[in-house]
């Protein structure tokens, strides 16, 4: 901010790349899920290590390639990735792997440790049908003690090439269900206006005028150039740059 309050001399103002506002440091963890089984019934699904590569290599490129330009490069994504491969997890009754089962598996988790953590399991194989794809994700940031983000993804019997489609048509589903973890409530109740309808922000696109792919939805969202008979809406990168999960976990937040 310059304020001049002589208004009869000229003045420069000469700005250099110390001047840059430096980008905020976000941390994900991915757990890779290799076994998991409904709660019913003996059924296994699992993926292989290699299996899991693709999807973690899949969540860096949609966060370095798209989330990061989406924010004006406000944002500095670091991944760090633990499997669980020693054990079989016991889904929920929705076939899920809810914050209460991944706290029970994951236990070393603090307060400021992740901004985001996503699970990531196989929901159907040849000889075993557990449920359909899905993501879901948590609003409250504090269902995990860590207070973190967090989501699950049920993804398909043939990851490789459900990956390459998702690369080409509508590579969106890491960024919409991190969207869900932040848009919904968690910069809201910071005072960022954004765009609803009925009370769900990340699902009202078509109010706005948005259609697939949504990818142009989640960029105008996460940069604050969502149209509303108001003006703009969306998180905007002033809101990026303020406070960030982590930060928020440690009352660090202006």
């Amino acid at each position: 901010t310059v304020s001049i309050e002589n208004t009869v001399e000229s003045y420069e103002i000469v700005l250099g790349e110390a001047d840059l506002q430096q980008a905020k440091k976000w941390k994900a963890l991915f757990v890779g899920v290799n076994k998991v089984s409904k709660s019913t019934e003996d059924c296994i699904t699992q993926y292989t290590t290699e299996e899991l590569d693709l999807a973690f290599d899949f969540l860096n490129w949609s966060f370095q390639e798209k989330l990061e330009p989406f924010s004006y490069h406000t944002m500095d994504w670091e991944f760090e990735r633990r499997d669980i491969s020693d054990q079989t997890v016991i889904l929920d009754e929705d076939n899920l792997i809810n914050p209460t089962i991944f706290e029970n598996h994951i236990t070393d988790i603090d307060k400021g440790d992740y901004d985001l953590v996503i699970t990531f399991f196989r929901g159907e194989q040849e000889d075993c049908f557990i449920a359909n794809f899905i993501g879901i994700a948590w609003f409250d940031v504090t269902e995990l003690s860590s207070e973190s983000s967090y989501y699950t993804i049920r993804y398909y019997d043939d990851i490789k090439a459900s990956i390459e489609d998702a690369r080409k048509n509508d590579p969106g589903v890491f960024v919409h269900e991190w969207l869900h973890t932040v848009a919904e409530r968690f910069y809201p109740n910071r005072g960022e206006v954004v765009p609803d309808d009925d009370g769900l922000v990340v699902h009202a696109a078509g109010k706005f005028g948005y259609t697939f792919p949504w990818m142009t939805w989640y960029e105008d969202l996460i940069s604050g150039q969502v149209v509303t008979p108001d003006g703009y809406a969306g998180i905007g990168p002033e809101a990026l740059l303020q406070c960030t999960v982590r930060e928020s976990a440690l009352r660090q937040c202006p």
